[in-house]
């Protein structure tokens, strides 16, 4: 296996201002650019020749239909204006357009694996740390691995933002569980999306945005459990799964666009998407091209509870590649039935 087989787990710190730069104090060469671009596309030319501001990232709101960008640390509504310099698309146009890079064929034996590894929410002032590791087959029938590893390993909590910089080593051996189980799987569902179920939905994100909706209705959570919360709940857990083809990523990610509320940012081949409900801001990083994860956080939003604002509360870093076959098992394993 090459290097070149592997998606780099980009760095969060880069994205952390992804809300807070709307409460920044904006330069008045920006409000000059900003204000000379909105003339533009009302038709009407400024007065005078404003300098260019340095390139900003490029924002994109999205709650319920409608898309705004963050310009000059306002809001102001856009629409690909007339003469705007190139940006780089998001996964969303991406995906509407079927530009996208398919997965990579497998040869005979090969898997594709993907590895999570995870610092959760605290217990008893520590946060510990999981590997996850799936090893899924493309043949049908075919038997897939999942390994969970408890390695022991802690964080005090409220911990940094570098989760593994600071980490504390195990006191003992890890714990490890192994899992096979058939890769069809029955006719599933949205927390257990086998091949059937996938063939099952159409390429529409607005009927896949209502069919996880009325799902919502036959599970019943509990009473207080809000309905955009579970929507977007259930489609980044699908998308961080490791079982989703090209195809369905992309479906998937488009579903998004319809959960009122969300931000994204794309940059350097990520789309960043951002969730704030509550006392918490969910970060899910994908990469644009390919759809595939790469990294997640759950962080508060404000002080409280003697917690500052961005305690992380749970975080998670994706690797993926392809491998020749799943390790000889090193625990008892289990299988259905």
């Amino acid at each position: 296996m090459s290097d070149a087989s592997l998606h780099q787990v980009w760095s969060e710190t880069e994205l952390d201002d992804a809300l807070d730069a709307l409460h920044a104090d904006a330069p008045s060469a920006d409000l000059s650019a900003a204000r000379a671009t909105l003339l533009r596309a009302a038709g009407a030319a400024p007065a005078e020749r404003v300098p260019d501001a340095k390139p900003r990232r490029t924002w994109a709101w999205v709650a319920a239909a409608a898309a705004v960008v963050v310009l000059a640390g306002g809001i102001v509504t856009v629409s690909n204006l007339p003469g705007e310099p190139a940006r780089e698309p998001s996964l969303l146009e991406l995906g509407s357009t079927g530009v996208v890079k398919p997965d990579a064929p497998l040869k005979p034996g090969e898997f594709r694996f993907l590895y999570e590894q995870r610092w959760g929410s605290p217990v008893y002032g520590q946060r510990y740390e999981t590997t996850i590791e799936l090893w899924l087959p493309d043949v049908p029938g075919q038997e897939w691995l999942r390994r969970e590893t408890s390695t022991g390993r802690t964080l005090p909590y409220p911990g940094p933002d570098s989760a593994t910089a600071n980490a504390k080593p195990a006191d003992g051996p890890p714990e490890v569980t192994e899992k096979y189980a058939p890769l069809d799987g029955g006719p599933g569902s949205f927390t257990n999306p086998t091949p059937a179920f996938l063939a099952s939905l159409r390429q529409d994100p607005t009927w896949l945005y209502e069919q996880i909706q009325a799902w919502f209705g036959k599970v019943k959570p509990r009473p207080e459990t809000d309905i955009d919360v579970f929507t977007f709940r259930t489609i980044v857990d699908l998308l961080t799964s490791g079982r989703l083809r090209a195809d369905h990523r992309m479906l998937f990610a488009r579903t998004l666009s319809l959960v009122p509320g969300f931000v994204t940012r794309t940059e350097n081949d990520r789309t960043t998407y951002i969730f704030e409900r509550g006392n918490e801001r969910t970060k899910v990083v994908l990469q644009t091209s390919t759809g595939l994860p790469l990294s997640q956080s759950i962080t508060t939003v404000y002080d409280a509870d003697g917690y500052k604002a961005g305690t992380p509360l749970r975080e998670s870093y994706y690797k993926t590649m392809i491998l020749e076959r799943p390790p000889i098992p090193t625990t008892t394993t289990t299988k259905p039935g």
